[in-house]
């Protein structure tokens, strides 16, 4: 995308030196040649593996609409806000792709003029990320109040992610040529996103490994599924901020970043939407798997913790007090 830019520009520079060297013609098209097709590959394949992510997406919000009808409107908000901000994404990518690597493949000047398209995606990227880490950051105080001051900390961090990825969405919309002496901004975006992602399951994972603790036996393999998938899901989104990372730091030449960038965004929409379809499920009895695993309160010491169930149930209801 942007980068891509900065695989032609170098091109311009070097025309009037081209007549008299024609080893250094060869040398430049060639590296022109490899860096156009790395960066239009990298994002091709992005862009289908981030349409199947939203086709999940799209799935999850329909099955969340159709067993959480009681959800309060904020929550409900929240998911049609990251659902419509994936769909706005998808059509400025599919719409990117076919202008510049289709219609006008890469030819400068369009590229320049389609500036804003990458710049919105990082916005929409941003966004998703601040709604994901902030309700897990609020999922971990509800679930142990005493760790108040890192839940303090993973909001702070998510704020600042989200600020300065709106800076870059920004300088990348206004400011094409002098986006190299900017990247370092970029590079505290993701940084901060990996390390957010980190902090927030940590906070959960560590909350629920105490209850796991007091659980009883057959508590014991939901808390264990709910820790598994939190672990997962930061290790998930920490690597692809890291490779981000990689990837503007090590090899900005290649301009294969905005595709990992598009990915990251469908990876969090989906973490949410699947964290809020889960609910419930977490405490269950393995026998009973034809139920609609709803979690209820059971006065029998030996069929579970009724008041471990309402504590997890209520971490997992973003409306709960």
């Amino acid at each position: 995308m942007v980068l891509l830019v900065d695989s032609i520009v170098p091109l311009a520079h070097a025309i009037p030196l081209l007549e008299h060297s024609p080893c250094m013609t060869v040398s430049i098209v060639s590296t022109l040649q490899t860096n156009v097709f790395v960066s239009t590959g990298v994002w091709l394949v992005c862009e289908i593996l981030s349409s199947i992510l939203f086709g999940i997406l799209t799935v999850q919000c329909f099955f969340y609409f159709d067993r959480f009808r009681r959800d309060k409107w904020v929550l409900k908000s929240l998911v049609v806000l990251s659902w419509a901000l994936e769909l706005s994404n998808q059509v400025v990518a599919a719409w990117w792709s076919y202008e510049v690597q289709v219609r006008n493949f890469i030819e400068r000047a369009v590229v320049t003029n389609c500036v804003w398209a990458p710049g919105a995606m990082c916005a929409i990227t941003s966004i998703n990320a601040a709604i994901l880490q902030l309700y897990f950051a609020r999922r971990g105080y509800l679930l142990n109040a005493s760790l108040w001051p890192l839940s303090l900390i993973a909001v702070a961090l998510a704020l600042l992610a989200f600020i300065s990825g709106l800076i870059v969405s920004g300088n990348m919309m206004s400011m094409l040529g002098d986006f190299p002496e900017v990247r370092w901004l970029n590079k505290l975006w993701v940084l901060t996103e990996a390390v957010t992602d980190l902090l927030v399951a940590g906070i959960v994972v560590y909350s629920l490994s105490g209850r796991r603790k007091v659980a009883y036996t057959s508590n014991r393999s939901g808390v264990e599924r709910l820790m598994i998938y939190t672990i997962s899901n930061g290790l998930l989104t920490s690597f692809l901020a890291l490779l981000v990372f990689v990837l503007v730091e090590f090899l900005p030449h290649l301009g294969a970043y905005p595709g990992v960038t598009l990915v990251l965004a469908r990876v969090y929409a989906n973490s949410l939407l699947a964290s809020l379809n889960l609910r419930g499920t977490w405490i269950t009895d393995k026998k009973d798997t034809s139920s609609d695993h709803e979690l209820t309160s059971r006065t029998d010491p030996s069929q579970g913790n009724p008041s471990m169930n309402r504590s997890i149930n209520e971490a997992d209801d973003v409306s709960a007090s």
